[in-house]
C-alpha cells in the first residue's frame, strides 16, 4: 500500500511539470506569431514605398534624358534631353561646321561637293612641283609626274565625316562632338606619297649618263721586234707609256727574250650616290621644298685591282717544245718556221674566242714572203710549196693548246697528217694548208690566254709558252700518245718505162708503215702526282704503199735527171 501511494505522488508531479511545460510553449509560440504578423506589415509598408519611389525616378529620368529622331529631306533631325540638357541637331549627310582639310572648310558639303573641292586643292599642289637635280653640267627638272604620287583624299574625307557621328546610341554626345568642332574647329591634312622605285629610276636615268665606271687594269702584249729573226736589235726594249705600268718579259728557253706582257693601270670611275639622291629628293618633296635645286657631287671610285694585283693572276699555264733540222738545206722550211711564229707571238685569245690557225698566219704564198720547201702532197710525198714547214709551229701549238686544260681550250677543228710526223709524238700532230686542213681552237674559259711563240732557227728548235690564269688547286696538264698498232704497207708498185734505160731505177713513192695511235691528257697535280690519264681520241695513219718505176729501153737511152 506505502508503494503504491508513493507512485501516485511521483505521477501527480509529472503531470504537474508537464502542464507547466506546455503553457510556456504556447506563451513563446503566440509572442513568434505576432512578431512574424508585424515584420510582414514593416516589409510590406517599404515595398509599397519604394515602388511609389521608382515610378517616380523612373518618370524624372524619362523626361530628362529622352531623344526623337524624325526623318527629313537628305537626311535625320535629331532633338532629346540627356541628364535634363536639351539639344537638337540635323544630320542631312553633309560635314558638320567647323571641319576643314588643307584650309579648305568643308562644312555642309556633301561628300562629292567636299572631294571635288580638294582635287583642285591637290592639283594645284602638284603643279607647284619642280624640283631640279643637277649633277656637274647635267641637270633633270622632276614634276609631279616622276613622282607617281598618290594622295589619301578619299580616307581623310572619310575620317572628317565621322566627326560628330562616333557615338552610335549617345546622341548627346554626337551633338556635344559637333559643338566642339564647330567652336574649335579641326584641320585635316592630305597625306601626299611619293612612289620611290619610280624616283630610283629617274634617278637611274642620271646615273646612267653621268656614271664613268672604273676601268680595270688590263693586259696587252707585244713580240719583241727581234724575237724571230737571228739578230739583236739595239732600241728594242719595251714602251712604257704610264709610270705605273708593270711590264713582265717573256723568256725564251736559250735566255732571248721575245715578247713583252704589259700590266696596265686602270682608270678611277666617278659615279653617282643614287641612294643618297634618291632620300635627299624624297625629303624635299615630304618638307614640300618644291622649287629646290639638289647638287649632287660624284664619287670616285677606285679600280678592284692594281697592275701588280692582275700581275699576280697571270702564269706561265703552258708550253710546248719540238725540234727540227736547222742544216743548209733546210734553210728555206727554218725560214717558212720563224715567219710562222714571228706572226704567232702575241696572239691573244679572249673568252669564247675562236681563233684559225691559217686566218691568223695568212695565206701562204712566194708574194707574201713564204719559201718554198718540202710539204706532203697528195698524202703520198713530198713536194715544194711556199710555206712549206709550218706544220712544226701548228704541231707544237697544239701540244701547247691541249696542255692548257679541257676547262681552258676546247679544239674545234684538228686533222693528222698522212703519216706521222718526227717532231712530236705520233697521234699530236696538226697538219695546215692554206687551201686545206686547218687548226682552230676556241678559249672555253672566263680568262683572257696569251700565247707567245718563238723559232731558235740556230738550234733548230720551236717553243710556244702560254700564260693566264692557272687552275685553283695548282695542278696542270700534259699531252701523252702511245702506238697501239703498226701496219705494214703493201709490196712496193713496180712501173715500167721504156723512156728510161734498162738497168735504171729509181723509187718513185718511198713506202711508209702505218700506225693506230691513242692520244691522253695526263692531269698531274702541284706536287707531280698523276691524278688522272684522260684519253682523248685514236689516230690511224694508213700506210703507204712503195713504187718503183724500172727502165726498159735501149742502155743507150740518157738517164733521167732527178
Amino acid at each position: 500500500m506505502q508503494h503504491s501511494a508513493e507512485y501516485n505522488r511521483i505521477m501527480k508531479e509529472r503531470k504537474k511539470k508537464e502542464r507547466k511545460r506546455r503553457q510556456k510553449v504556447g506563451y513563446i509560440m503566440f509572442g513568434g506569431g505576432v512578431l512574424i504578423v508585424a515584420l510582414a506589415l514593416t516589409l510590406l509598408i517599404m515595398s509599397i514605398v519604394l515602388k511609389s519611389d521608382h515610378k517616380k525616378a523612373v518618370k524624372n529620368y524619362k523626361e530628362n534624358n529622352w531623344v526623337s529622331i524624325e526623318n527629313i529631306p537628305g537626311g535625320r533631325s535629331i532633338h532629346g534631353k540627356s541628364g535634363g540638357n536639351e539639344f537638337s541637331y540635323n544630320d542631312n549627310g553633309t560635314y558638320f561646321d567647323g571641319i576643314y582639310v588643307d584650309g579648305v572648310h568643308i562644312g555642309g558639303m556633301t561628300y562629292d561637293e567636299a572631294r571635288l573641292a580638294l582635287i583642285d586643292v591637290v592639283e594645284d599642289r602638284l603643279n607647284d612641283i619642280s624640283i631640279v637635280v643637277k649633277v656637274g653640267d647635267a641637270s633633270l627638272a622632276l614634276s609631279s609626274r616622276d613622282f607617281n604620287i598618290s594622295v589619301d583624299v578619299n580616307e581623310v574625307l572619310d575620317a572628317a565625316y565621322k566627326l560628330g557621328r562616333e557615338s552610335i546610341n549617345d546622341y548627346y554626345a554626337n551633338y556635344q562632338k559637333q559643338q566642339a568642332i564647330s567652336a574649335d574647329h579641326v584641320e585635316f591634312h592630305i597625306n601626299y606619297t611619293c612612289d620611290r622605285e619610280r624616283i630610283g629610276e629617274r634617278v637611274s636615268s642620271i646615273a646612267e649618263f653621268v656614271d664613268t665606271v672604273p676601268v680595270e687594269p688590263y693586259i696587252t702584249v707585244s713580240q719583241r721586234p727581234s724575237a724571230n729573226d737571228d739578230s739583236e736589235v739595239s732600241g728594242d726594249d719595251p714602251v712604257i707609256r704610264d709610270s705605273d705600268t708593270i711590264v713582265e718579259t717573256v723568256y725564251a728557253d736559250n735566255g732571248k727574250a721575245i715578247a713583252y706582257i704589259y700590266y696596265n693601270p686602270g682608270k678611277n670611275g666617278f659615279v653617282l650616290n643614287q641612294e643618297d639622291l634618291i632620300d635627299r629628293i624624297i625629303d624635299a618633296f615630304d618638307t614640300q621644298d618644291y622649287d629646290c635645286i639638289i647638287s649632287a657631287e660624284l664619287e670616285e671610285t677606285a679600280p678592284s685591282q692594281t697592275p701588280s694585283d692582275l700581275k699576280g693572276t697571270i702564269k706561265l699555264i703552258s708550253r710546248y717544245t719540238s725540234e727540227f733540222n736547222h742544216d743548209e738545206k733546210d734553210k728555206n722550211r727554218c725560214r717558212n718556221i720563224q715567219k710562222a711564229a714571228g706572226i704567232l707571238n702575241g696572239c691573244t685569245v679572249k673568252p669564247g674566242q675562236e681563233i684559225s690557225f691559217n686566218k691568223y698566219v695568212g695565206p701562204r704564198t712566194e708574194a707574201g714572203g713564204w719559201l718554198r720547201a718540202h710539204g706532203i702532197v697528195n698524202g703520198r710525198e713530198y713536194e715544194d710549196s711556199p710555206g712549206g714547214g709550218i706544220c712544226q709551229v701548228s704541231g707544237t701549238l697544239y701540244n701547247a693548246l691541249l696542255q692548257c686544260g679541257p676547262n681552258k681550250i676546247k679544239i674545234t677543228q684538228r686533222q693528222h697528217h698522212s703519216w706521222p710526223s718526227t717532231y712530236v709524238p705520233i697521234g699530236l700532230d696538226a697538219t695546215v694548208d692554206t687551201n686545206g686542213p686547218d687548226l682552230k681552237w676556241r678559249n672555253i674559259s672566263s680568262d683572257t690566254l696569251y700565247i707567245f711563240t718563238y723559232a731558235d732557227v740556230k738550234k733548230g728548235k720551236m717553243y710556244v709558252y702560254i700564260y693566264g690564269v692557272p687552275e685553283e688547286d695548282g695542278s696542270y696538264y700534259e699531252t701523252f700518245a702511245e702506238v697501239t698498232e703498226e701496219i705494214q704497207p703493201e709490196e712496193p708498185v713496180i712501173k715500167k718505162d721504156p723512156l728510161w734505160p734498162t738497168g735504171y731505177q729509181r723509187t718513185t713513192i718511198t713506202e711508209r708503215i702505218g700506225y693506230t695511235a691513242k692520244a691522253y691528257l695526263l692531269h698531274y697535280d702541284k706536287d707531280g702526282n698523276l691524278i688522272e690519264k684522260m684519253y682523248r681520241y685514236t689516230d690511224t695513219y694508213f700506210p703507204v704503199r712503195g713504187e718503183i718505176t724500172i727502165g726498159t729501153g735501149p742502155s743507150t737511152l740518157p738517164r733521167p735527171g732527178r
